[in-house]
């Protein structure tokens, strides 16, 4: 660009003299005209210049966002992906693979629901019904898509005065995602086989009354959408102060998880599976989704012993009111620098903090509170139960008497039972016989397939 100016102010000065040497009239004034057109040349060579450099860097951001796109995706499909291999584990790798094409066509979702309105059977080798794997993916679109967006449209109108089309599309979001977690609860609670298989768990939906079972799933859903706000809305306020304050609790409330499962042996997730690597992929693919289901809408699939139980579901019930007013406190207390709050298009004040976060706890606790009234009293104990994976298993098969669902322990990881192995055995040997005779209705090809493979060969080989 210098080489450019020195050769443009060469040929001006050239004309500018060219006015001392000719006596021709209207010489000085040829020189200026050609001095201005020169100039004008050279502005608009630089604003071409410019405008070049405007669209490589348009281009190349546009080709940075689309690669963030690309691994957001790639990430979605990941977990997709995961829970395909979870939930059709003993399956050929054909059938696998085909599954991995349907999702990254992303056409799985529709052949889940046609699996489902035709009733297909659980296939041979795989570990769930196709209801059940539709659930499981819906968790990964819930967990990965519906509450990042929830918070991030929280976070953009925590400053915002006015109600704009922004707000009434978080409200949206909010009411979206609650009904998905909900639905979910709902859908696993009232399917038959679950009812059979987890008796004492699955069930708390009445469906002996009309008006019970629809105020039951409505106060599901109201509990899912006061939880979802009031932590989006806390989580939106820790952000003014400091993102990273929000990534150390998030990631300190999951390392916390992680020790508690540690400390109680229940790491191993239930999938039944000889390869530590799956095992690994199942344990934080499925701990990871219920843990930000929970946190985040109260999602009840995940008080499940197979899951993270119980007790660590009352206590983040517990927890989560006081992290609110926390996040909320600390929000009150970084505005009042005075360059903070004129910084900021909008402060809210402490009657609105306090009074919002300690509106919504009231009514989730109200909400929760007629819930438990209304469910019978066995089920209420699940809620605050200390079961782990294992003791729930071996709970099963010493207290059951119903073959259907004695037999499903087989169906989970060996290190869940592996203290009962003995008994386990000893039972299939003596019941065997007869189920081969007789062929009752619940020892289908999947059941024989594990029964045959994972215990009575190993019965035979001792």
């Amino acid at each position: 660009m210098s080489s450019i100016r020195r050769s443009f102010s060469t040929q001006i000065n050239k004309f500018s003299n060219l006015g001392k040497y000719m006596y021709i009239e209207g010489a000085a004034n040829l020189a200026l005209i050609v001095r201005n057109a020169i100039l004008m040349h050279s502005l608009q060579h630089a604003k071409t210049h410019a405008a070049n450099l405007t669209l490589i860097a348009g281009a190349a951001m546009s080709f940075t966002d689309l690669a963030f796109d690309l691994v957001l995706i790639n990430e979605y499909l990941g977990y997709y992906c995961c829970v395909v291999l979870i939930a059709r584990k003993g399956r050929k790798k054909r059938y696998i693979l085909r599954e991995w094409f349907y999702v990254v066509t992303c056409v799985k979702p529709g052949v889940d629901a046609y699996r489902v309105i035709i009733k297909e059977p659980i296939p041979v080798g795989a570990l769930v019904s196709a209801h059940d794997e539709m659930l499981y993916h819906r968790g990964v679109e819930f967990f990965t898509e519906c509450i990042p967006g929830c918070l991030i449209q929280a976070i953009a109108n925590v400053n915002t005065e006015q109600i704009t089309i922004a707000t009434l599309s978080l409200i949206s979001s909010i009411l979206t995602t609650a009904f998905i977690s909900s639905s979910t609860s709902i859908e696993k609670d009232v399917d038959k086989v679950n009812r059979i298989r987890f008796p004492n768990f699955y069930g708390f939906i009445p469906l002996d009354s009309f008006w019970r079972g629809v105020s039951a799933c409505f106060l599901v859903y109201l509990i899912a959408c006061w939880h979802l706000t009031a932590k989006v809305f806390a989580c939106a306020l820790c952000t003014v102060e400091s993102s990273t304050l929000l990534a150390v609790y998030l990631v300190a409330d999951l390392l916390f998880l992680m020790a508690y499962k540690l400390v109680r042996k229940d790491l191993i997730y239930w999938v039944p599976s000889k390869s530590v690597v799956f095992s690994t992929i199942a344990f934080f693919t499925a701990r990871f989704a219920f843990k930000v289901s929970l946190d985040f809408t109260a999602v009840f699939m995940a008080r499940h012993p197979y899951e993270l139980g119980g007790a660590y579901f009352c206590f983040t019930m517990i927890i989560t009111p006081f992290i609110c007013v926390y996040f909320g406190s600390r929000y009150l207390s970084y505005v009042e620098d005075e360059e903070v709050a004129e910084a900021l298009s909008y402060v809210l004040t402490e009657g609105e903090v306090y009074g919002g976060i300690g509106g919504l706890i009231v009514l989730q606790i109200t909400s929760f509170l007629m819930f438990l009234f209304l469910i019978e009293d066995k089920y209420r104990s699940t809620f605050t139960s200390s079961k782990t994976g294992s003791q729930h298993v071996v709970g099963t098969f010493e207290n059951v008497s119903n073959e259907r669902v004695k037999i499903g322990v087989v169906n989970n990881h060996r290190s869940l039972w592996k203290v009962i192995e003995g008994d386990v055995r000893k039972w299939l040997n003596e019941n065997l016989p007869a189920w081969l005779s007789e062929q009752p209705e619940w020892f289908d090809a999947t059941v024989r397939r594990m029964v045959f493979d994972d215990i009575w060969w190993t019965t035979q080989k001792c």
